[in-house]
């Protein structure tokens, strides 16, 4: 899924779903930089990945559909996981167009969401250096991207103002962004240009994720691939054991590709993994007709599970899963 933003006007463009996710968006008081990409910066291809056999958790690629949907007439889900190994599910009911939320102890069988106020084991909400928490949220009446504040992760309060303002690479638009803390920054990758290029982008925070400069694109390498369905997009992000992140993301509504970045503060050193995690061929499903919106936790005995929306036409979704081995 894809929001688009152009200064407040919001159109929505949907690869399976038209939920609102996020965006960036104008902030008068955000500092911004319509630089080129740094140059000190190693490019994303010669970022070498080769720890990931330290881990054989992390050196698992390959994720197996699980059998039947997660939820059903449901899209958009964000997973995260508690301590006690239980699975939040927060997504869209499509029946209703409500966000809601589900607990699964298993991960695999969803009770019936219902609605929620707060925010525990939200997967966008992050921890800041200073134990503080913050999560960003897109506003499309106002076309505004904006942020709430909690001490305890639960519980969120809103901020005042905005946290970016789009830039002129973004060419007026800008859509669904993934948030993480390095070190003592806060980086932001995120779509944009979504008519062109359509591909990731790069700003940092170096003030607790109050305001964001601009990096620079080519994040995942693909300026030159055409955009469109030839782009990275849907892009979510995973924390390492091993002190790196993977990040996966969409092209196509075929398939879910991967990148691994060892320095997570190098918004230019994501590499490519080699292949697809999985394809909507591996359902042996002749009515699915693509794959978005991958979300990914790492399960308590080690292994990864992949939710992400399964469309079956423009009438049907359902949250389904694949989980490595």
């Amino acid at each position: 899924m894809r929001v688009l933003c152009s200064g407040l006007a919001l159109v929505v463009v949907a690869c399976a779903s038209d939920a609102v996710q996020g965006d960036a968006a104008t902030d008068a008081g955000a500092t911004t930089d319509t630089s080129t990409v740094d140059a000190a910066l190693p490019d994303a291809a010669t970022t070498d990945a080769s720890d990931a056999s330290a881990d054989a958790s992390v050196n698992d690629l390959t994720f197996y559909p699980d059998q039947g949907p997660r939820v059903d007439f449901a899209s958009n889900c964000k997973a995260g996981i508690a301590s006690d190994g239980s699975v939040y599910l927060y997504y869209q009911d499509r029946n209703t167009n409500k966000q809601v939320r589900s607990v699964s102890p298993d991960g695999l069988t969803f009770p019936t969401g219902s609605a929620y106020t707060t925010y525990e084991n939200h997967p966008t909400r992050i921890q800041l250096p200073s134990g503080k928490w913050k999560r960003y949220l897109f506003d499309p009446k106002t076309a505004v991207l904006s942020s709430e504040a909690s001490t305890d992760g639960i519980t969120f309060i809103a901020e005042q103002g905005t946290r970016y303002q789009i830039v002129a690479a973004d060419k007026g638009t800008a859509g669904i962004y993934d948030h993480y803390v390095a070190g003592t920054s806060v980086m932001m990758l995120y779509l944009g240009d979504l008519q062109g290029l359509n591909n990731t982008r790069a700003a940092i925070s170096t003030d607790e994720g109050m305001t964001f400069t601009f990096k620079g694109t080519n994040v995942l390498g693909d300026d030159s691939a055409g955009g469109g369905a030839n782009a990275f997009v849907d892009i979510s992000s995973i924390a390492l054991p091993t002190g790196g992140r993977r990040l996966f993301a969409m092209k196509g509504g075929s398939g879910i590709y991967s990148f691994t970045n060892l320095d997570p503060s190098n918004y230019l050193g994501w590499k490519q993994d080699p292949g697809t995690r999985v394809e909507k061929t591996a359902w042996g499903d002749a009515t699915l007709t693509g794959l978005f919106d991958p979300t990914v936790v790492r399960l308590k005995d080690g292994r990864y599970r992949m939710y992400l929306t399964g469309g079956y036409g423009q009438k049907h979704e359902a949250i389904i899963s694949a989980t490595t081995k």
